[in-house]
């Protein structure tokens, strides 16, 4: 559930999360060649990768919160990299030109970085099985990658006192980071400043909100 705080912690991570950025040569919307990662303008970048058209507005609900964390982290940067299978010249400057006539924002134009590249290959690169979701990663220019999430932006959540849930069985995995509040996950109580990360199909996670928490 706090996908986010994990996003802003991994801007500083020492340790990564296994796969790693493969070498990729491509142009952003404004004609720029970018060789990636070593071209990524921060030393860490959180980047997008979606492979559908209609993925755009679950990028789009990542992004303001993304800049927030840029603006207040140094060294940082973003990209978006729309995912294509592999075409010729003409073909890929009409899809850019495209892409371009609809993005009125410059800056939006130079962090979009189209890849006509082998799907498949980039995909077992980066340890991505399901293209019907967004991945988003956090990449150094050496390919590195600190941290990685799947799907929509999940912003900060408040459960009211004496709400309660069951997470048991659940296909995905959840995380829970509480900056305030009382409650029992498991049944074993909790307070402010705790983290657990549950895995798809975890057992006993039920959870309540002994006091307010967020």
């Amino acid at each position: 559930l706090m996908t986010p705080w994990l996003l802003i912690l991994s801007l500083w991570a020492q340790q990564g999360v296994g796969a790693k950025f493969p070498t990729v040569v491509s142009d952003n919307l404004e004609g720029r060649t970018f060789t990636l990662p070593r071209d990524f303008a921060g030393k860490r970048n959180v980047v997008f990768v979606p492979f559908l058209r209609e993925q755009q507005s679950v990028v789009d609900g990542w992004v303001p919160f993304v800049k927030q964390q840029i603006a207040a982290h140094p060294g940082t940067d973003y990209y978006e990299l729309p995912t294509i299978k592999k075409m010729i010249g003409l073909m890929k400057w009409t899809i850019n030109k495209g892409m371009s006539g609809g993005i009125p924002d410059k800056s939006a134009r130079e962090h979009t970085i189209t890849l006509y590249t082998d799907k498949a290959a980039l995909k077992q690169s980066l340890a991505i099985t399901d293209e019907s979701v967004v991945t988003i990663l956090v990449v150094d220019t050496e390919g590195k990658i600190y941290w990685r999430e799947t799907g929509a932006f999940t912003s900060l959540v408040t459960f009211p006192a004496g709400w309660q849930g069951d997470w048991s069985g659940h296909t995905r995995p959840f995380e829970i980071f509480a900056l305030r509040g009382e409650g029992r996950l498991g049944g074993q109580q909790f307070d402010a400043g705790f983290y657990a990360y549950g895995p798809s199909g975890a057992e006993g996670a039920t959870f309540e909100a002994v006091t307010e928490i967020q």
